[in-house]
């Protein structure tokens, strides 16, 4: 007897043991102008498109009913596809796996909860692979937006929207009409980049990112949306917060869906036209320097990052709004394996479920674009944490970013390419012929990074110093009376430059010729004393040597006294010294000196002992004085040509040649390059004075060649400082990067 006969149900006869979930949410909406739906799951937070047959399924399963009634629905509703029973079962099964469906057993809430944590967890190892805006869960501010909204909903108007435009417009336009005056009025970098300004500009960051995502939370409410998520995330290892508005999907107008994306940034650009005029129109002033850290971050920050549709913020999701791709990232990428399975391996190209086929070579250029701008903008973020974090010995932390940076970029892309070749079966799919000639190409180009030299430069810091130069130094502390010459005038050897006065020090000489009168008085008494009395002798003896110790004392004094009139050991034209910023008041009663000791506003003012007023030299004959890193020393040599790069005007160059190579450690490093004076080498007190490198470095020493200063009208001064490289020769990208690896491991 067959089975109908005994009156048993075969299993596509059956009703289907699954039943779509009641807590769901369906939005109607379109996509790519297809009519579809857009199912919000409200335990786990995710979203899923589906279209008229899948939504079809959806639908019919909220009741008991079979494959078999499931298939001949799907005939009636869509009677131009050949529906097969066993497609129905996998559409069943696919909506099951996503969540959608749940089984009418008992104990379901189970593996819901499972399916939820195993998405926090998926979330949670995210982290990871982004180093360096890695994001971690947050919490659920949908109360705190539904109280604020009201008292904020004004900001979204199309009035108020109008008048932000125009207040960017004319922004915009005061600085480009100013636009000289705006470059003259801004910091240098190494002012703006302190390490003091940028700890204010990482809080500034937390407040104007924060204010950011709530903007996108808002908006999102603005249309009728929700946040459910708003945490924390490292923005170049600066705090900052970030807002899930993925129910923006349940939107049906992409317009609106844009607006959400972009909300955040029309925030910080509000800012940053108010900022600007705020800076424009105040003085300087912790105002005045508020508003500039406000108007850079807000604007320059914001257009390169979240306005950039390469990297994942806002302006790619406003990108995948416009082409109505969700997960445009994954679907691009899915789009260039697909095209590389092809091209390098001869395999089959991905299902197109799993791609865009309308689509897939924009997508795969979108993939390998945006993957070479990531590598981009982090070797540059990297490269400006470590030069930030060099002056103050800590390039061991961005090394290890550095590091880091590199296994998740090249490692974990290889392991997922070994897993893939691991998979199997997979190897029988390859055509060798068409693998060969990618493995090929791939050797060719590493031993092209192995093997093939490019041009090697080392950098150096360099400071500008007259060749056998007399360095005028203050050798005795007193207060500035009298200066007789003037930078850029011709000094006589012999001749006066300076003379200080030194009110204690005259007091103590008188002082001591008091105490030295007394003491001959007191001898010649004792020597009009009968000479057999023995005591008087005795005090003879004591008062003489007193007396010779306090004329010593005296000669020293009147020596230190000469001292404060300083003269010139040779001839040459006078140097002034390095500009020092404004100080407070020292411990003396004289106010301290700025700027220049001889400057005429530092008349009168208390010149330290050891205080350098200048240099004796050629003015023909100036050097640079390099310091080079201890692990580019090794590299540089006498002859080899240098191009230097001063401070002062940092639009030019100057040819120079190595002359010259220190065999010992730097011990002192020249004030201009300090740190504590605004420089680049951080450094630590000396022993014996002075300041000493906190990293190993040495001294090499490159005259500048005349024709190359006969082409420019740059006039060299001592103590003019900036950056300079070094032509070592050539030597392979690999070689490079294996001795920079090999610097990093040891952690110097």
């Amino acid at each position: 007897m067959s089975i109908e006969q005994l009156g048993i149900q075969s299993h596509e006869e059956r009703p289907v043991g699954l039943r779509a979930r009641r807590d769901l949410i369906v939005q109607e909406s379109t996509y790519q102008k297809e009519y579809c739906w857009i199912i919000k799951d409200p335990l786990a937070m995710k979203y899923f498109r589906l279209g008229k047959p899948e939504y079809l399924v959806l639908q019919k399963l909220a009741d008991p009913i079979s494959y078999h009634e499931l298939k001949l629905e799907l005939t009636q509703a869509f009677p131009d596809f050949n529906v097969r029973l066993e497609s129905v079962q996998q559409l069943v099964t696919s909506l099951h796996r996503s969540g959608l469906l749940v089984s009418g057993a008992s104990g379901q809430a189970v593996p819901l909860e499972k399916r939820r944590n195993k998405e926090l967890l998926r979330k949670f190892t995210a982290i990871l692979p982004s180093l360096m805006s890695p994001k971690f869960p947050g919490w659920d501010p949908e109360r705190f937006l539904t109280w604020i909204y009201p008292k904020s909903r004004f900001f979204f108007s199309t009035w108020f929207t109008a008048g932000i435009a125009a207040l960017c417009i004319a922004a915009i336009t005061l600085l480009l009409t100013n636009f000289h005056d705006f470059i003259g009025r801004l910091p240098e970098f190494q002012q703006f980049f302190a390490f003091d300004n940028l700890l204010f500009m990482a809080g500034i960051l937390i407040f104007t990112k924060s204010i950011h995502e709530l903007g996108h939370g808002l908006m999102c409410k603005h249309f009728g949306g929700e946040c459910h998520q708003i945490g924390l995330m490292l923005l170049v290892m600066t705090p900052a917060m970030y807002c899930d508005t993925s129910d923006s999907w349940i939107l049906r107008n992409r317009w609106h869906r844009m607006a959400i994306g972009a909300a955040g940034m029309y925030v910080e650009l509000c800012l940053a036209a108010v900022c600007t005029f705020v800076w424009w129109y105040t003085n300087p002033g912790w105002i005045h320097f508020l508003a500039l850290n406000i108007m850079f971050l807000c604007s320059v920050s914001t257009l390169l990052f979240n306005a950039n549709p390469l990297l994942k913020y806002d302006g790619y999701y406003i990108l995948s709004d416009f082409l109505e791709i969700p997960n445009l990232a994954h679907k691009s990428q899915q789009a260039l394996i697909s095209k590389l399975r092809v091209l390098c391996l001869g395999m089959g190209s991905l299902p197109p479920r799993r791609t865009q086929p309308n689509n897939s070579n924009l997508l795969a250029a979108y993939s390998l674009t945006s993957l070479f701008y990531r590598w981009f903008i982090t070797i540059a973020i990297l490269w400006f944490i470590s030069k930030t974090l060099e002056p103050y010995g800590l390039s061991a932390v961005a090394h290890v970013l550095i590091v880091l940076s590199i296994v998740t970029m090249v490692v974990v892309p290889l392991t997922r390419l070994i897993r893939f070749f691991l998979y199997p079966g997979r190897v029988r799919e390859v055509k060798m012929r068409r693998f060969s000639i990618s493995i090929g190409l791939a050797a060719a180009f590493l031993l092209f990074i192995a093997y093939v030299p490019f041009p090697h430069y080392v950098w150096a810091v360099f400071v500008v110093r007259p060749m056998n130069a007399q360095m005028v130094i203050v050798p005795q502390a007193g207060r500035l009376d009298q200066v007789f010459f003037r930078a850029g005038d011709w000094v006589e050897e012999g001749a006066t430059i300076a003379v200080l006065a030194n009110s204690e020090l005259k007091i103590e000489i008188d002082d001591l010729k008091g105490r030295l009168a007394r003491l001959n008085a007191e001898r010649i008494g004792y020597e009009l004393t009968s000479a057999v009395q023995l005591e008087a002798a005795r005090k003879i003896a004591e008062t003489t040597a007193q007396m010779a110790s306090l004329q010593q004392q005296i000669e020293l004094k009147e020596q230190q006294l000469q001292q404060l009139t300083i003269r010139a050991s040779r001839s040459g034209m006078f140097f002034a010294p390095p500009n020092i910023p404004d100080r407070p008041l020292g411990l003396t009663d004289f106010p301290t000196w700025a700027h220049t000791p001889l400057d005429s506003r530092n008349a009168g003012t208390y010149l330290e002992a050891n205080t350098l007023l200048g240099s004796i030299g050629e003015p023909q004959e100036m050097e640079a004085n390099l310091i080079v890193d201890q692990s580019d020393i090794e590299f540089v040599h006498l002859g080899q040509k240098v191009i230097a790069l001063p401070q002062q005007a940092s639009s030019r160059f100057i040819m120079a040649e190595i002359s010259g190579v220190a065999n010992n450690e730097l011990v002192v490093v020249p004030r201009e390059l300090s740190q504590t004076n605004q420089g680049p080498i951080a450094v630590k007190p000396h022993e014996a004075g002075g300041e000493t490198p906190l990293l190993k470095s040495y001294e090499a020493f490159a005259i500048f060649q005349p024709e190359s200063l006969a082409q420019d009208d740059l006039q060299l001064l001592p103590g003019m400082s900036g950056h300079a490289k070094i032509h070592v020769g050539s030597s392979s990208l690999g070689s490079r990067l294996k001795r920079y690896l090999l610097t990093v491991i040891h952690f110097r």
